[in-house]
């Protein structure tokens, strides 16, 4: 794996993918993208949650041509 494109340009989840991929062993070119997630900012529960996750990964992956996308979306229980 050379290049993953991470579905966000926040820092602290564009590090924690890092953070994996060292820990993995794996050593690739990481970049951030802004894309869609097609769920609400805030999404509730965990199947929403799940769908903008994809829905990023599969954005970053299309946008920058990357072997592997990442999405991370957060849901927060009680919002």
């Amino acid at each position: 794996m050379r290049r993953v494109a991470v579905g966000s340009t926040n820092p602290v989840k564009v590090a924690a993918v890092c953070a994996v991929l060292v820990v993995a062993g794996a050593s690739a070119q990481i970049s951030s993208t802004a894309v869609q997630s097609t769920v609400r900012d805030q999404p509730i529960g965990d199947d929403e949650t799940i769908r903008g996750a994809i829905a990023r990964a599969r954005a970053a992956r299309e946008t920058t041509a990357a072997e592997l996308g990442v999405g991370i979306d957060l849901y927060e229980k009680g919002r």
